[in-house]
């Protein structure tokens, strides 16, 4: 069965405004961080980053630390693929600065996120080096890449 993600795209629209009307903060962090994710698969980046960033508002303003981290992830995920590689820089490393000594399952997916985003950024930027040390720890962290997370239930 073929992934219908225009229509996906459409529902969450369509959604949107009744979950924003109902102040539920995480429901509608959910619904952007799933828009974001349908948006970077169809190579909208645009309409990605700007979704990630309301997530991220969303899940900042519902106290939800790992969401919004994973959202921001997402968020320098976008300005990658926009070529904004100093912006992603910033917003990665950021996310990176919060990530836990010790992660569990939940922390490592969003860290596994940016890690591969920034090796992204480094590489597009000539620091082949760093990209790689960033690529061996994300193997260390045993998580997946960014391609293969799922969207947020």
């Amino acid at each position: 069965m073929a992934l219908d993600i225009d229509g996906a795209i459409r529902e969450l629209v369509a959604a949107r405004p009744h979950v924003t009307e109902s102040d539920d903060v995480l429901s509608l962090g959910t619904l952007d961080f799933n828009l974001a994710a349908l948006y970077l698969q169809q190579k909208r980046y645009g309409s990605a980053l700007e979704a990630a960033w309301a997530a991220a508002a969303s899940y900042t303003r519902a106290e939800s630390v790992h969401n919004r981290n994973r959202a921001l992830a997402a968020v320098g995920a976008a300005l990658v693929k926009m070529d904004r590689n100093a912006e992603a820089e910033r917003v990665l490393e950021a996310v990176l600065r919060e990530a836990p000594e010790e992660p569990g399952q939940v922390e490592r997916t969003w860290i596994a996120e940016a890690m591969g985003a920034l090796a992204t950024v480094y590489r597009h930027t000539g620091r082949v080096k760093q990209a790689d040390e960033l690529d061996r720890a994300r193997v260390r962290l045993g998580a997946q890449p960014y391609e293969e997370i799922e969207a947020l239930e």
